[in-house]
């Protein structure tokens, strides 16, 4: 016997198909669109700026070569011949380089030059997606943005200087834009917890910052959403956030006996 789909919802479905298709391709097309404004901005004004002032600065090449060191010989530390050490706070770029460099050999100053690329169209693209409702405000806003971050010469350098600011600076907006997603949608999807908590380890005191977020928008699901188990979906989000980032401070602390890098001390 061949089962029969209902009219109503096989003709709903035949609808709402092709709506979330073309949901899905402008969502697409201001992602793009979002990530290339950042990146005319940003670099007409890294044009104005000698490379020597901005790329490469010394703390990214310490969390590299910890990184290389960690491929090379098979331990974190700063040479083959000394012993375990975390001389870095930089985790996500640690492991990122490590990743790169593992599959490609590619060399600090490529990575930084990349990794600041990289960032900067994704801070454009995940920007825009917060006011993704009407295309040509969002356009507007991303490029007001864009101008006005670009003149910040602080945030330009450091966003630029191949440390981990760059990556942070994703992290954070991506961990802000999935919080405001899941209120405006009013729907939690838990695999994003993993985004969030590499925010919480973009540097080794990232929590102090992810940490408080994670509060608010708890408490603020839970005065919103009444009940026990609509109202606790925000802490559970929450709480596997934080079970992701106590498992890796564990180790952490498995690994190279100490919570405090040493570059700290």
């Amino acid at each position: 016997m061949t089962a029969t789909i209902p009219l109503p919802v096989s003709i709903g479905n035949a609808v709402s198909t092709p709506l979330r298709r073309a949901a899905a391709s402008r969502t697409l097309q201001l992602f793009l669109i979002g990530g290339l404004i950042f990146l005319l901005f940003f670099y007409w004004r890294y044009a104005n700026i000698p490379n020597e002032l901005y790329q490469t600065r010394d703390d990214g090449i310490i969390t590299m070569s910890h990184a290389r060191n960690l491929v090379d010989y098979g331990f974190i530390g700063v040479n083959p011949s000394g012993g375990r050490v975390e001389g870095y706070s930089a985790p996500v770029q640690f492991w990122a380089y490590a990743a790169a460099y593992a599959l490609t050999g590619v060399d600090y100053h490529t990575f930084a030059a990349a990794q600041t690329a990289l960032c900067t169209f994704l801070l454009g693209a995940i920007f825009i997606l917060f006011v993704r409702e009407n295309r040509l405000w969002a356009i507007v806003i991303t490029a007001l943005a864009a101008l006005l971050i670009s003149w910040h010469y602080s945030f330009l350098g450091w966003h630029g200087s191949g440390m981990e600011n760059a990556i942070t600076h994703v992290l954070f907006l991506a961990a802000a834009l999935i919080l405001f997603n899941f209120a405006r949608n009013e729907r939690i999807v838990y695999p994003w917890a993993v985004v969030v908590f590499l925010a919480s380890v973009s540097r080794v005191d990232s929590i102090y910052y992810i940490g408080p977020a994670l509060v608010i928008f708890s408490v603020w699901w839970w005065l919103t959403f009444r009940g026990l188990r609509q109202g606790m979906m925000g802490c559970w989000f929450s709480l596997a956030v934080v079970g992701l980032w106590l498992a890796y401070n564990f180790w952490r602390y498995a690994y190279f006996g100490d919570l405090t890098p040493n570059a700290a001390y």
